[in-house]
């Protein structure tokens, strides 16, 4: 924590970030409850809530999905054996993004995830892998464009 300023980045650069795309964005938060946002005026940290943090680009960002790593004040549960957190490895499973594997969240074998298949992987697998610890949330303000990424 003693180095936030230069390692963090505000919730208004991410806002101004996807102003500028011309598609639709999607956006993964995995940010751990212990993880901390900075209070105010004080050198006191306050816990970071990833689903408050989603909820407010509601609106804000059209056209965006945005992916949370936890509901409210959850701790984003991580563990040395995947070398990251379990949201991080539910995505990863869902995309297929490791050497050799098959995209989790294509459940039409279509060759195509849809933002319904892959939160619905994420939803599943997240509470899985932390023993019902730790529940996911999406916001979707992309209406009816249901394609999200080709599987492999």
């Amino acid at each position: 924590m003693s180095n936030l300023r230069e390692t963090a980045i505000s919730g208004g650069e991410i806002i101004a970030m996807l102003k500028k795309l011309k598609g639709s964005p999607v956006l993964f938060l995995d940010a751990c409850h212990s993880a901390a946002s900075a209070a105010q005026s004080t050198s006191q940290f306050a816990p970071f809530n990833t689903a408050k943090v989603a909820n407010g680009f509601t609106g804000v960002v059209p056209r965006a999905v945005i992916f949370a790593s936890s509901d409210g004040n959850e701790s984003s549960r991580e563990d040395q054996d995947w070398n990251n957190g379990a949201f991080t490895k539910a995505v990863l499973e869902a995309l297929g993004a490791q050497q050799g594997q098959k995209a989790g969240a294509d459940y039409h074998h279509d060759g195509k995830i849809t933002v319904a298949e892959l939160d619905s992987y994420i939803e599943d697998a997240v509470p899985r892998l932390t023993k019902d610890q730790q529940h996911p949330k999406m916001q979707n303000m992309m209406g009816s464009i249901k394609f999200l990424a080709e599987a492999r």
